[in-house]
């Protein structure tokens, strides 16, 4: 009599417990490329500047005193940037900036008071990138030069206006006496030096120097400068004669000082507090303090100069050679470092008792302090920010440690840094930007402390999590790029205290000595796989494509060098090759191998020796289509089938006393490579020819105890994962898991098709994975024990839509490591959760939760939600009784007048939680 074939289908309610938030840290390690803070300024205990939200450069809020940011206005509100110009003026309670919302020149204001942000005016102009824009606060107004245009304002849109009475304004704006000077041209005067009193009716000509439409600023020598209570400037005179002018903004005191030949050279000096002005005449360095008597020659054959700086009563000049100083009385002196460095100044701090310097020509120069005393030396990076602001014994700028090359780029970790100069002491002051993507993959576990890959701008470093939860990076300099596939790629591998990741080249990280070195293997050589045969090397395969070999290498844990084991004749390389990592099984003798002969698919042997490696047999089958799947009792089983056929699958083990190979059974269809071990004997599991039906099989080696345990309602099988005393597996579609201890009761389905699910992985007894619905979830594989988990970051719940997906998950010594996609503006990066205690068997009746109120039930055409304790509920998804999702609403008053009648059940995710009922439609 034939047996009826017995499937096992078993419909689950998915009972799923409330409970706390578990508390978790994020472990960020990506903090390229950096918010690039510009243009800094203190105002009380705010630090404005400019910064790259990883959207767009915007205006930001710095509070030092509580070490927060505030984004201050999404200006463009697009991925654009708002800010024009990064530097930011103050006037009374306010701060002026340029940025725009449409493209245009705008000028906007933030009032600190009041924290409120608003456009002052759209000047209707077009703000091309490469147009410059000079500004200043002189006499508590606003002037700035745009496309050789002179505006003012006073702060609101009114006062906001253009000095429409002369053009061709140049870049220098000074005030004295209360007029603000410039140069501008016009019909009758050409171009002149002009004063404003921020009118258009208050803007006339000072002195019209070489008379009628004839100018006296000449382009090359279009220079000014205020000290002594008087505007310095150069002039032509109508004889044509180039000199040294001064006023004091009245026309009959617009005299000319002195006469300029034999081609001199002046230098922007912007310092007002200063009483004299350098410039070079023929390599000499003379002075002028804006008299002819107090003009004269003070060095002779000065260094091309570069730059001038004012510090503590001192000119510095930045010349190829040196740094030079001028003192009060005019001596000059050179300023060097114990060592003989030469430097350049960057710029005095906003206080004036410090001069940052950078080292001559040298583009990642650290930056150096000088008190008038001694030269502190940071280990901060220079950027091209020239501004740095004193604040409580400390020195905040705009600075890089980290950085990296990718091409013919540098790539910057541009963050606020600060700089404690009586203690010598560099540290970050905020990281601003966090959008970046560390993408944390490929944990191992060694000695009780996690390893992992994570990017540090484009490339991955090692880091590992400590015994005390504290992140280490073990690497700094390594360059490669690794795959983000997380199901099907598993790249490491654990020889003794060394850790192999391999991509294109190999990460080895000794965990004793935490350093990790990069290692390349053979020319043109691409690695497909690496498994540990001891503690002391790692053997890998790889494939050149230039001369079509395969090839096995052993690699000695304190060695570089690759040792040629075998190497085989490829004619194609199959594209199964990309999961070669899993082509291995390892035993106490060595590692079994796949490896391609031409066009023949091989099992080998290998302890890792030349001489222990060897051939086992040949396979019917392509490469593809055979898999291992797992070592018993010293048998090495794997499956071969004929070509092109899946009836015909047979499984076979080598004993590893003999390395003899075995046939233990045929007709198999399609056996799948997910296999565990329990009770010293393997099972496996195959196709039926019903795609919805799969087998699970059992054998100790022997034709008689080789059978079929149990027909089981799933297409294939995913993933395979044994935890305690049960074995779990996904389905392929990846919607049913399963439980198993090998026997036909004990085969039971834990969940099904409502969800997705994926990255199993076991911790104290349990199964924890990734549902569709971007929650984590564990299981203990009894009925109704499966508990969506929720984590709390910073004392808030993370939960959507505050992040998008969850990644990466790994599960070690009662911790949760995984990986959130832009949680609050990061990118992908990990988080580490405290101790989770076992999930524990519960009666409680979730369908008389108190804490749910939902009227009328029994329903006939709509029903009513409401929560007891204050939640806001989001979202309720409606299931029926197989658990297949048929409705979702984004409310709690909710029409069911459609559905038939029967029992259905509801999910009320809410801000906190998630909770579970029934409703019955009449």
């Amino acid at each position: 009599m034939k047996k009826p074939l017995q499937i096992l289908i078993t419909f689950l309610i998915i009972i799923i417990k409330s409970q706390s938030p578990i508390n978790s840290y994020i472990k960020e390690t990506n903090f390229f490329p950096g918010s690039e803070p510009k243009g800094l300024i203190l105002i009380n205990d705010n630090l404005i500047f400019a910064a790259n939200t990883g959207l767009g450069i915007e205006p930001h809020k710095y509070n030092l005193q509580t070490n927060s940011v505030d984004l201050i206005k999404n200006i463009n509100n697009t991925s654009s940037d708002s800010m024009i110009k990064n530097e930011f003026y103050k006037i009374d309670n306010s701060i002026f900036y340029f940025a725009t919302d449409n493209s245009n020149l705008q000028l906007w204001t933030t009032d600190l008071a009041t924290n409120t942000t608003s456009k002052v005016k759209d000047l209707n102009i077009y703000y091309p990138n490469l147009n410059n824009i000079v500004a200043k606060v002189l006499n508590n107004k606003l002037y700035f030069v745009f496309q050789q245009k002179l505006y003012v304002s006073d702060g609101t849109t009114n006062g906001t206006l253009q000095i429409t009475n002369t053009t061709n304004v140049g870049n220098y704006l000074f005030e004295n006496n209360g007029y603000v000077f410039f140069f501008g041209n016009s019909i009758n005067y050409g171009r002149e030096i002009w004063k404003t009193d921020g009118t258009v009716d208050g803007t006339s000509i000072v002195k019209d120097i070489n008379p009628g439409s004839n100018s006296s600023i000449v382009y090359g020598y279009e220079k000014m400068y205020q000290f002594n209570n008087k505007i310095v400037f150069i002039a032509r005179d109508s004889n044509y004669n180039l000199g040294l002018w001064s006023t004091d903004g009245s026309s009959v005191n617009t005299v000319s000082f002195f006469t300029l030949t034999n081609n001199p050279t002046f230098y922007d000096f912007d310092f007002q507090n200063y009483d004299k002005l350098l410039f070079t005449v023929n390599g000499d360095l003379w002075k002028t303090d804006g008299t002819s008597f107090g003009t004269n020659l003070i060095y002779n054959n000065i260094p091309t100069i570069n730059k001038l700086s004012y510090y503590k009563n001192k000119i510095y000049i930045d010349t190829n050679t040196n740094l030079f100083y001028v003192n009060q009385s005019d001596q000059v002196n050179y300023l060097t470092n114990y060592d003989g460095t030469i430097f350049q100044t960057i710029s005095p701090s906003n206080n004036g008792n410090y001069l940052a310097l950078r080292e001559y020509n040298n583009n990642s120069s650290p930056i150096y302090f000088y008190d008038d005393n001694s030269i502190l030396h940071t280990n901060i990076k220079f950027t091209n920010d020239t501004k740095f602001i004193e604040y409580q014994n400390r020195l905040i700028f705009s600075g890089y440690i980290d950085s990296y090359q990718y091409y013919n780029t540098t790539y910057k970790n541009t963050e606020l840094f600060s700089y404690d100069p009586l203690n010598n002491i560099s540290n970050i002051e905020k990281d601003l930007i966090y959008n970046s993507y560390g993408t944390p993959r490929y944990y191992t576990e060694v000695n009780g402390e996690v390893y992992f890959l994570s990017r540090d701008g484009n490339y991955y470093q090692v880091y590992k999590i400590d015994s005390n939860n504290n992140l280490v990076k073990l690497s700094d300099n390594l360059n490669e790029t690794f795959p983000d596939n997380l199901m099907n790629h598993n790249p490491v591998t654990v020889s003794g205290n060394f850790i192999y990741f391999h991509n294109s080249i190999i990460y080895r990280t000794n965990t004793i000595t935490n350093s990790t070195e990069q290692i390349s293997p053979p020319i043109n050589e691409k690695i497909y796989g690496t498994y540990s045969p001891n503690n002391n090397k790692a053997i890998i395969k790889t494939y050149n494509s230039t001369d079509k070999h395969m090839r096995i290498w052993s690699l000695e844990n304190n060695s570089t060098n690759f040792n040629l084991l075998i190497e085989k004749y490829v004619n194609d390389i199959p594209s199964s090759l990309l999961n070669a990592d899993a082509d291995f099984v390892k035993t106490d003798t060595g590692i079994y191998f796949k490896i391609i002969n031409n066009s023949t698919t091989e099992i080998w042997k290998s302890d890792g020796t030349e001489a222990n490696t060897f051939k086992i047999t040949d396979l019917t089958n392509m490469y593809a289509f055979n898999f291992f799947l797992d070592s018993v009792n010293n048998k090495i089983f794997f499956s071969d089938r004929p070509i092109y056929s899946y009836n015909s699958t047979k499984l076979y083990y080598i004993d590893e006393n003999t390395n003899q190979v075995n046939f233990v059974k045929d007709s198999y269809y399609n056996i799948y490579e997910k296999s565990f071990i329990r009770d010293n004997k393997l099972y496996f599991l195959s196709g039926t020819g019903n795609g919805d039906v799969t087998a699970l099989n059992v054998t100790d080696g022997t034709l008689e105890n080789t059978q079929t345990v149990t027909l089981i309602n799933s297409e294939g099988a995913y993933d395979v994962v044994s935890c305690g005393n049960l074995s779990y597996f996904l389905d392929y579609h990846r919607q049913k898991i399963f439980a198993t201890d090998g026997t036909i009761s004990g085969t039971v389905q834990v969940t099904t098709g409502a969800q997705n699910f994926s990255s199993l992985k076991c911790m104290n007894n349990e199964i924890y994975g990734i549902n569709s619905m971007q929650k984590v979830f564990r299981t203990n594989g009894n009925s109704g024990n499966y508990q969506e988990l929720s984590f709390a970051v910073n004392n808030q719940v993370l939960q959507q839509p505050n992040y998008t997906w969850i990644k990466s998950l790994y599960a070690h010594n009662s911790k949760i490591y995984f990986s959130v996609d832009q949680y609050e503006n990061h990118g992908e990066e990990l988080f580490v959760t405290d101790q989770i205690s076992t999930l524990e068997v519960s009666n409680e009746n979730i369908f008389s939760n108190d804490k749910i109120l939902i009227y009328p039930n029994p329903v006939t055409n709509e029903f009513k939600i409401k929560l007891n304790n204050g939640e806001k509920i989001i979202k309720v998804m409606i299931s029926d009784i197989n658990g297949r999702i048929i409705s979702t609403h984004n409310n709690t008053l909710i029409n069911v007048q459609n559905l038939s009648a029967g029992i259905y059940f509801l999910c009320i995710a809410t801000n906190l939680n998630n909770y579970y009922s029934k409703v019955i439609k009449k």
